[in-house]
């Protein structure tokens, strides 16, 4: 049984004229299966997770969600007044976890600052707390949208690791990245997203096995304009 699926679904921005953000976009993620999304910048990928998310309504098709959400969005979701350690308790909160069950130390290392506010952090402090509060609420589906964008090389490579744990221990995946060496590390599958339509959908089986040779199939595929 999908953890996650999406039949059919569209979505456009009222103001944005009649160009639809998504179009007749169809998806399933099956336990312990990470499905990445790539696509140009404005492709879609944002708001597709926003609406599987539960954030944004599809105007047309359907959704349905068979377990617990974690969703790290792109920008910053946090409570910004706030300090770490009541964010983290306040997400967890919000997946049913209580503050006892909380796990010490934190993720990510985010312990070691705890008690500052969330305005006192940098971009990728802010990143790791949003990954950490998405991860203490034990979700059977994670929703990354660019996760590692601000970490550095250190976090980052903690934060795949994250990731293929909950893999591994069956949370579902859907993981909007732009880089193919983490693609390619943690996915099963990937759909490509051209101007709101699914360009092609394929698992990892029948893709280069490289980030170089990755890469220049998607070029080969997208219009000229199109860049990675």
């Amino acid at each position: 049984m999908p953890m996650l699926k999406a039949e059919h679904i569209s979505f456009s921005y009222t103001g944005r004229g009649s160009q639809e953000a998504l179009r007749d976009l169809s998806l399933q993620i099956e336990p312990g299966e990470c499905l990445a999304i790539v696509g140009r910048n404005g492709s879609g990928k944002s708001t597709l997770l926003s609406l599987l998310a539960g954030s944004l309504k599809p105007g047309t098709g359907s959704i349905e969600c068979a377990g617990k959400l974690g969703y790290v969005p792109q920008g910053n979701a946090l409570l910004e007044d706030l300090s770490v350690w009541e964010n983290v308790v306040f997400f967890a909160a919000l997946g049913g976890i209580s503050k006892k069950d909380i796990p010490d130390p934190l993720p990510l290392g985010i312990s070691s600052f705890r008690r500052k506010k969330i305005r006192a952090l940098s971009g990728g402090m802010q990143k790791r707390v949003s990954i950490a509060c998405a991860l203490v609420a034990k979700p059977q589906i994670l929703l990354l949208d660019e996760p590692c964008a601000a970490l550095d090389i250190f976090w980052k490579m903690k934060a795949l690791e994250l990731f293929w744990e909950a893999k591994r221990a069956g949370v579902a995946i859907l993981y909007v990245g732009h880089d193919f060496s983490e693609i390619l590390r943690l996915s099963d599958g990937i759909l490509f997203l051209d101007h709101g339509r699914q360009l092609f959908q394929r698992p990892l089986s029948q893709l280069p096995s490289s980030p170089i040779e990755l890469e220049e199939l998607v070029r080969s595929l997208l219009p000229e304009e199109a860049s990675f």
